[in-house]
């Protein structure tokens, strides 16, 4: 008597269509979940951006500062902490420039108003003094 030898096929296992399905429809949720989180992050983050200059205007710099600017809404938010002052443009550029406009014009008036001044106009100037002085 012969024995057969019984042929051995290889067999390659895959899970379950539904099982595989759902994992992947599951980890495409995650990814679109961190990518929109990813996103929302990005849109709310700010960046420095240092400035050496108020010309043309009367003042100029003591020293280089540092303003944050944020995208909001389709423009651009320029800040200069410190002095609570904050300023808005279509772009990066119209927000800085705005900026200075107003870190100018604030020290001014508020220099011309100094005797009336409430604390916290007065502290705004107190920076102002320290970041910008008139041109001799």
């Amino acid at each position: 008597m012969k024995v057969r030898k019984a042929r051995t096929r290889s067999v390659n296992k895959k899970p379950a269509p539904r099982r595989s399905n759902a994992r992947v429809s599951r980890l495409e949720r995650e990814v679109r979940t961190l990518k929109e989180n990813y996103e929302q992050l990005c849109d709310n983050m700010g960046f420095v951006v240092p400035i050496n200059s108020l010309a043309p205007e009367p003042f100029r710099l003591k020293r280089t500062i540092h303003i944050v600017v944020r995208p909001s809404d389709g423009e651009f938010t320029a800040l200069l902490v410190d002095a609570n002052l904050a300023m808005s443009g279509e772009t990066i550029d119209d927000a800085v420039e705005g900026l200075k406009m107003t870190m100018v014009d604030t020290r001014d008036f508020y220099e011309k108003n100094e005797s009336i001044l409430a604390p916290g106009p007065a502290r705004q100037l107190a920076v102002l003094r320290e970041l910008i002085e008139r041109r001799s």
